[in-house]
């Protein structure tokens, strides 16, 4: 039986983390273990503008809770805005029209 941490930030569920993937580590041996802390979502789908100006509260929120777990709801037409912003854990896509 395979032993994972759920409550690691870089646990997937469906499919492994980064980690397992670039050298095969087992997730109960993983040293990168990083405890997911409370669990914040942010959904703010509409134009990219407002996307955009929406993240300015990314790092208030990662100082007030650093060990958060940050879900931002998105339209996949504006999700490029958030392309690897380092405050963000997840992004998942509203359902909304894709341009």
């Amino acid at each position: 039986m395979k032993e994972f941490k759920y409550t690691c930030r870089h646990f997937k569920g469906e499919k492994p983390c980064e980690f397992s993937k670039d050298d095969a580590r087992k997730c109960g041996e993983c040293v990168d273990y990083s405890m997911r802390g409370e669990r914040v979502l942010i959904i703010k789908a509409g134009s990219a503008g407002d996307v955009l100006r929406t993240t300015s509260i990314l790092r208030a929120l990662r100082t007030e809770y650093p060990m958060a777990f940050m879900t931002w709801v998105v339209d996949e037409k504006n999700a490029e805005v958030l392309a690897g912003n380092p405050f963000i854990d997840e992004i998942v896509f509203s359902g909304g029209p894709a341009a």
